[in-house]
C-alpha cells in the first residue's frame, strides 16, 4: 500500500475509487464504507484509495500502525493522509475540483451519510453529489450503522471506553480489541 502524507507525490493519471472520512480507527461504519469502495473499485478497475485527514485527535480508537495494517489486509492500495490544516480553508468546490477531481482522479467516492466537507464543514452529501456531476465522479453515501438504536461513531466508542463499557465498544469495533 502506498501512503501519501501530501498531494505532491500522488499520480493523478490513475483513476481511483475513494473512501473519504476522518477514520481515526476502523469501526463497523468505517469498514462498511471501505468495503463498498473496495467492491466498486474491483468491479470498475479503479485504484482502491482511502482519503483521511490528519487531525490532532486525542485518544484515537486505533493506533496508526494497526489502522494501516488493517487497510492493507482489506486490499486498499493508496492511503492518503492530508494534514487537516492544508484543506480546512478550502471551499467545497475547491476540495471537490482540486483534491478529488484533479489530484486524485476520483471516479467514485464513498462516505457515510453524515459526511461534511469544505470550509466550516459547509457542504454535505447533497452538495458532494452535485459537485461530483460537474467533476465527473459518482458519490455513494452509506447509511450510518447503529448499535442499540444509536449511530456507531468514534466519539461514541471513546465514550464507552471512558465509561468502562468495553463490551459495547468492542461490538462497534467489530469485535476487535482496542489496539
Amino acid at each position: 500500500m502506498k501512503i501519501y502524507e501530501c498531494t505532491a507525490a500522488i499520480e493523478p493519471d490513475q483513476p481511483r475509487a475513494v473512501a473519504v472520512g476522518v477514520f481515526d480507527g476502523l469501526h463497523l461504519g468505517h469498514r462498511a464504507v471501505i468495503s463498498r469502495m473496495l467492491a466498486v473499485s474491483a468491479e470498475q478497475g479503479l485504484i482502491p484509495c482511502v482519503l483521511t485527514f490528519d487531525m490532532h485527535i486525542q485518544n484515537r480508537i486505533m493506533r496508526r500502525e494497526a489502522f494501516e495494517a488493517n487497510l492493507r489486509e482489506m486490499g486498499v492500495k493508496n492511503l492518503i493522509r492530508l494534514p487537516f490544516d492544508t484543506v480546512r480553508e478550502l471551499s467545497p468546490e475547491r476540495f471537490a475540483e482540486d483534491i478529488l477531481g484533479k489530484i486524485l482522479n476520483t471516479k467514485a467516492i464513498f462516505c457515510g451519510s453524515n459526511f461534511r466537507f469544505g470550509k466550516g464543514a459547509a457542504a454535505d452529501v447533497r452538495e458532494l453529489r452535485e459537485l461530483g456531476e460537474v467533476c465527473g465522479f459518482l458519490v455513494e453515501a452509506l447509511p450510518l450503522l447503529e448499535h442499540n438504536r444509536e449511530p456507531i461513531s468514534s466519539t461514541r466508542i471513546r465514550l464507552c471506553i471512558k465509561q468502562g463499557n468495553t463490551q459495547d465498544a468492542s461490538t462497534m469495533l467489530g469485535g476487535q480489541a482496542n489496539e
